[in-house]
């Protein structure tokens, strides 16, 4: 009788980040590890569940295939992958990858590919354009990989910063490069090395990488995707923003289409609208889970993700990438559980301890900047807050929910349930029509 006292309590209220196209299969992944095109204008990214992906007509592709490497490049003949010391040819029709390139001493990933153009100012030096921390050098390599000697000196940089982004402006084929903390600028050279300044060169954008896409070159890894000019002083409508992101990987065009891909999700902005509305990815297995007032707390890993109780299956993530999301903003634990406390979470992080996150601060420390607070050094992987009932994953699975629900994490707070569904890559959200029923599941606390 508790059961169904408890079952009739329980009410679906909606889906949150599963944005697959009715009847269509749930999405997998929920981010994007790149996004380019390729030959004949098909457009390609890469998910972070590790699979590619194609975008054909607004609908999303399952290839089947495994990705290799980063990012994919095309040049106008050659449809390559390119990672850290590795380059992978990938044949277009079967979209099978040969690896090709295996060079440990050289980075790939953030190498600048010549196009294959005779005619290409840089085509004399080289396949490959990459840097050398050790030699603080630009180099040129050929196709194999092989080494063909450095191509000239790069301008003083504030504490040398290194470069971590190369790339080939479309028109001029000026070789750009983007450098790293704390210089920040994007530098223009000609093939013999002269620098090119003004129209905005160099420009005041640091970190981040290159991404090809319709002819065109981006600038991402940053809040924005910036479309790189001529004349950067001048240019108009070459910067694109989505979301909450803290982290972009590319911008494509495919028809009417607009897409974005960030590493909360796919982008797309429609026909006829004037921004990137919709998102596109589900929701991987969860670690941790939390409902506190207006948010969901969420973590796959690595970082806290945090959403709007009240998004749909579109809604954005607000970006996991901004360090104050890590544990004590490092990188070496992850959330193990997050549970309400007060406005703010406290955070299981394993043998970093249990610790108190704010994730809004108040504007008198908007320098202060103190999101975490120590609780304990002790070990802890599990906030315990009372065990769930032993009839609540099966009262869920039968409660009537488009698509079927297979519970996996689970938070509660007042009259909001939010169920992870891992059978389709999701969150599903509960509404308890009635107060909490003593020995039906629920305690007075509203814990289960």
């Amino acid at each position: 009788m508790t059961a169904l006292l408890l079952a009739a309590a329980i009410q679906f209220h909606g889906v949150m980040g599963q944005s697959a196209a009715k009847g269509e299969a749930p999405l997998e992944f929920t981010g994007v590890s790149f996004l380019a095109d390729g030959p004949g204008g098909r457009v390609f990214f890469g998910g972070d569940d590790g699979k590619l992906y194609e975008l054909k007509d607004g609908e999303i592709v399952r290839t089947g295939v495994r990705m290799q490497g980063g990012f994919l490049d095309w040049d106008g003949k050659t449809f390559r992958a390119l990672g850290q010391h590795d380059v992978w040819e990938l044949d277009p029709a079967t979209l099978a990858f040969k690896h090709v390139i295996g060079a440990p001493d050289f980075r790939f990933d953030l190498a600048a590919v010549v196009p294959d153009d005779p005619g290409h100012p840089f085509a004399v030096k080289g396949k490959y354009v990459t840097y050398d921390k050790k030699r603080d050098a630009l180099l040129a390599l050929d196709e194999k990989g092989a080494e063909r000697g450095e191509l000239f000196p790069l301008p003083e940089r504030r504490e040398k910063s290194e470069i971590v982004g190369l790339g080939f402006l479309p028109d001029s084929g000026d070789l750009v490069a983007v450098s790293y903390y704390p210089d920040l600028r994007i530098y223009r050279f000609k093939a013999d090395g002269t620098q090119v300044t003004g129209h905005g060169w160099p420009a005041r954008r640091g970190f981040g990488f290159f991404r090809k896409s319709g002819g065109e070159l981006y600038h991402c890894g940053t809040p924005t995707v910036v479309r790189m000019e001529a004349n950067l002083a001048g240019a108009q409508g070459n910067v694109f923003r989505a979301g909450k992101e803290r982290f972009t990987c590319g911008y494509a065009k495919q028809g009417d289409r607009e897409y974005i891909g960030t590493s909360q999700g796919l982008y797309v902005k429609e026909p006829g609208e004037t921004g990137f509305r919709k998102r596109l990815g589900g929701i991987r297995p969860l670690t941790a889970l939390a409902v506190n007032g207006r948010y969901v707390y969420l973590s796959m890993g690595g970082t806290i993700r945090w959403m709007f109780l009240d998004e749909d299956e579109t809604g954005p993530f607000a970006s996991s990438d901004d360090p104050i999301f890590r544990v004590n903003g490092g990188w070496t634990e992850k959330p193990y559980d997050l549970v309400p406390d007060g406005d703010n979470l406290l955070v299981a992080a394993g043998k970093l301890g249990l610790w108190r996150f704010k994730p809004f601060l108040p504007p008198a420390y908007v320098f202060n900047r103190k999101h975490w607070e120590r609780v304990s050094t002790n070990l802890c992987t599990e906030i315990s807050v009372g065990n769930p009932s032993q009839e609540l994953p099966g009262l869920l699975s039968s409660t009537e929910v488009p698509g079927g629900l297979e519970p996996g994490k689970v938070a509660r707070q007042g009259k909001w349930l939010i169920v992870e569904d891992r059978k389709n890559f999701r969150l599903v959200r509960f509404r308890i029509d009635k107060p909490a029923i003593c020995g039906a599941g629920m305690n007075e606390e509203g814990n289960f």
